[in-house]
């Protein structure tokens, strides 16, 4: 097969590049699972890359490889323009961080701009899985709330998914 090439213009666009099929190495299957799904993480109130592995809840400190100067709104309108769906929102500051609330009014920000177009993930619960619906979220990403000493907690899942539900039916 050949290969996919990344071309960078700079840190706001990123291109990737697949070149045109000249026979029979890529089957129709492939080329429809492979799809451009965006992402915006936001960080202490700023929309940026981080290092993998490097997020500290403690300090609410992460190795940055690139901090944006546009907010999470920005992103999710050129998402939007260039019809790019299914695309997700994290925040990464956890609910006692000093900076969630600004984490998540940029993320609010964000689902505003693109209703419909971009689901929204990091310290979902019942108590704000609403909020995020309401605001337009696709989708809510469920992990930490659920997930309990490597186990699924039915109680949390079942609290959760109702009061989803009252938010989409």
């Amino acid at each position: 097969m050949t290969g996919l090439r990344v071309v960078c213009e700079d840190l706001e666009k990123i291109y990737v590049w697949i070149p045109k099929q000249t026979d029979a190495e890529v089957s129709a299957e492939m080329r429809k699972q492979m799809e451009f799904r965006p992402c915006i993480d936001i960080h202490n109130g700023k929309v940026k890359q981080i290092v993998g592995g490097s997020l500290k809840d403690s300090g609410d400190q992460a190795q940055e490889n690139f901090v944006s100067e546009q907010d999470a709104a920005f992103y999710a309108a050129l998402y939007q323009k260039n019809k790019l769906k299914g695309g997700h929102i994290i925040l990464l500051n956890s609910y006692d961080s000093p900076y969630y609330e600004e984490t998540q009014k940029q993320a609010l920000a964000a689902l505003q701009a693109y209703p419909g177009g971009l689901q929204v993930g990091g310290g979902i619960t019942p108590e704000n899985a609403g909020d995020y619906l309401n605001a337009g979220a696709s989708h809510v990403i469920v992990t930490s709330y659920v997930f309990r000493e490597g186990r699924i907690d039915y109680d949390r899942l079942e609290r959760l998914v109702y009061v989803c539900l009252l938010y989409t039916s």
